[in-house]
């Protein structure tokens, strides 16, 4: 997916400075928002099919469980993109960009959070989250 390869790539450019840190926040950066994607579309699943078991109790547990699965999932985030050099593939494939380009693709980013976040947050205030 291009525009997450993007994102990663923005990201990765904002915090860089040469250090292991970079990576590392671009990591936690990705996590955080893949995880809220994640409960956006497992909520959206159990209200099309009118399941409305998802309280704040299963998010906590998910939560927790998600906090165990840091460690090993960065080593495995780690592994894909440095030592399979998929990072080196991403830097490159936007290295050369034109302004246009550029503007275009931070649009498309920029809206792809925002319209995940209004979904993240429209979700939790329909009927079902806290029963």
């Amino acid at each position: 997916m291009r525009i997450v390869r993007y994102y990663y790539y923005r990201l990765y450019q904002y915090f860089q400075d040469g250090s292991e840190i970079p990576f590392f926040k671009t990591y936690g950066v990705l996590f955080v928002f893949f995880f809220i994607n994640t409960l956006t579309i497992l909520k959206g699943i159990l209200l099309l099919t009118h399941q409305h078991k998802f309280t704040l109790f299963a998010i906590q547990g998910l939560a927790k469980l998600c906090l165990i699965l840091v460690i090993p999932l960065f080593i495995l985030f780690r592994y894909l993109m440095i030592h399979l050099d998929t990072q080196e593939l991403i830097i490159n494939e936007f290295k050369g960009e034109t302004k246009k380009r550029r503007n275009l693709s931070a649009f498309f980013t920029i809206l792809y959070f925002f319209v995940s976040m209004a979904l993240f947050f429209s979700i939790l205030r329909m009927r079902g989250f806290t029963e």
